[in-house]
Order: C-alpha cells, then sequence, then structure tokens
C-alpha cells in the first residue's frame, strides 16, 4: 500500500487490486478513501498479513505473521482482477510476500501475462520469488522496486557489492 499511497500523494491515478482479508480490511479502505485511490481488491473471509516493524536508530526489526490460506482458485481471481485492469502501456507494481500455500514462481507466471500485454512491471518482494521472477523472465525483467542486497542477493544468486553512485 506504501506505492500506491505515494502515487496517490504525488497526483497519480491509482487503482489498488489483489487479494485482501475481510476480517482487517478497515485500514485499508481507510486509506483509500482519505487519499483517493480506486478500491478493486478482492476480498476474502479472513485476515490479510500483519507486519510490525519495530524501529530504534540504528536498525529495523521486521515482524512479519502468517497470511490467510488461501485457495488456488482465490489466487486466479487476484490475477484475473490485475489482468481486467492491465493494458498495453500501463505500470503494475506486484508486492509483498507470498502465501505460504502459493508456488515460488506465482510473480514469475503473473509477470509473464502482463509483459505479453505490454505493461511494465514493478516487482517488490524478495526470496525465492525474487529469484523465480528474476530467472523466468524472457523479455524485459520485472524492476525491482526495492532493491537493498539483502533483498536481492538470493534472487540473483551471486554476491552484492556496493559501487560508489
Amino acid at each position: 500500500m506504501i506505492v500506491a499511497g505515494c502515487l496517490a500523494d504525488w497526483g497519480q491515478r491509482v487503482v489498488a487490486t489483489g487479494l485482501l482479508g475481510k476480517d482487517n480490511d478497515a485500514p485499508f479502505t481507510e486509506l483509500f478513501a482519505a487519499k483517493g485511490i480506486e478500491d478493486r481488491f478482492c476480498r476474502f473471509s479472513g485476515l490479510t498479513r500483519v507486519n510490525v516493524k519495530l524501529v530504534d536508530p540504528r536498525d529495523t526489526t521486521d515482524i512479519n505473521l502468517p497470511g490467510a490460506d488461501l485457495a488456488p482458485e482465490q489466487l486466479q481471481r487476484g490475477l484475473d482482477a490485475v489482468l481486467d485492469l492491465a493494458s498495453s502501456g500501463t505500470i503494475v507494481v506486484l508486492a509483498g510476500s507470498l502465501p505460504a500455500d502459493f508456488p515460488d514462481d506465482t510473480y514469475a507466471h503473473c509477470i509473464a501475462k502482463l509483459t505479453a500485454r505490454q505493461v511494465r512491471v514493478v516487482l517488490d518482494t524478495s526470496g525465492p520469488p525474487l529469484a523465480a521472477a528474476l530467472q523466468a523472465a524472457a523479455g524485459p525483467c520485472p524492476m525491482p522496486s526495492n532493491p537493498t542486497a539483502p533483498n536481492l542477493r538470493p534472487g540473483l544468486n551471486a554476491p552484492c557489492r556496493r559501487t560508489p553512485t
């Protein structure tokens, strides 16, 4: 939601879609209303995964609770919602960890369908889903939106070195 909120703050038209738990969707719907974001989420029974960040002056600790167990039909509904909105020339941001029972190549399949429609894709994920997306990229690679070394290293299967900017 961070990306959608920032784009809306910059005056861009934003449509947010994907899968969202009905049991804790109030903060999301409030954010959408406050920022003028069009809500096209597919709701499911249960909770959206809860993430907590503990911040001190030197470090941030992420606590990511497990999300809901979703059926393959729900994954397809979410993918269909994205594809229904995506047309040539649009930009789609795919963000977040996948539910534990989704295959690691879920984003890779979605990216393939989107790039076949001439849609530009920004990907914000890490670990095996990022690795699968980067390895499967037949055309333009998805642009990682959070290219930190800890997120990229497992996806690249290679060391990440800092280079001067």
